[in-house]
């Protein structure tokens, strides 16, 4: 009886011992897939969020944004702190009809929060030729989905905004759609933001 006590004793404590080395061996290779996912995850959302557009940083100020713009395009069109204006212009190998870059302010700092590229058609059928090309270039980055607005007209949608979006909104980094044109003819619209850099409270 006594010897049985013993073994009981001394062996069992080596048994649970070698138990909760096993069990420290699970949680480690658990918390090392986890790390594997979590890293592999926070990659996947840094190559799928939006940077920049024409060299341009989202977040940058108005002067910063104009410099890098003068230097790729020359004198813009049309600017006035809230907007920089291109027309004619070209950008991964599209000539686009209009580049518009917005900014935002809080009366000390300026933000690029946007931009919007424009391509005109006569057509509806030359808007959504156009639309496919944009929807094309950009698949080979990002991945997309698709609605259909009021009109029954698909428009696209992808990425991650660098920030969020007015009031809180969380919106994709950008949208290609179609718009009927005010004057004559339709636009097929690449437009990123407008995303929200300032912080107002009370």
């Amino acid at each position: 009886m006594k010897q049985l006590i013993f073994i009981v004793c001394f062996v069992m404590p080596f048994i649970v011992l070698g138990q909760n080395i096993e069990n420290l061996d699970s949680i480690r290779e658990r918390e090392r897939e986890d790390s594997i996912f979590w890293k592999e995850y926070q990659e996947r959302i840094e190559r799928i969020t939006v940077k920049e557009i024409c060299n341009v940083p989202f977040g940058c100020s108005y002067e910063k944004a104009e410099t890098i713009l003068e230097n790729k395009y020359g004198s813009s069109t049309f600017s006035d702190r809230t907007q920089i204006v291109y027309y004619d212009k070209t950008y991964a190998g599209i000539t686009f009809y209009k580049i518009c870059f917005l900014f935002q302010s809080d009366g000390v700092k300026s933000y690029m929060n946007g931009c919007i590229f424009v391509l005109e058609s006569k057509t509806i059928l030359e808007a959504r030729d156009n639309q496919e090309k944009l929807r094309s270039k950009l698949s080979y980055k990002y991945k997309m989905s698709e609605g259909k607005d009021k009109n029954n007209e698909i428009y696209y949608f992808g990425g991650l905004p660098p920030k969020n979006c007015k009031d809180g909104l969380l919106m994709p980094g950008f949208m290609i759609d179609i718009i009927k044109n005010n004057s004559s003819g339709y636009i097929t619209r690449l437009y990123y933001g407008r995303y929200n850099y300032i912080n107002e409270e009370f």
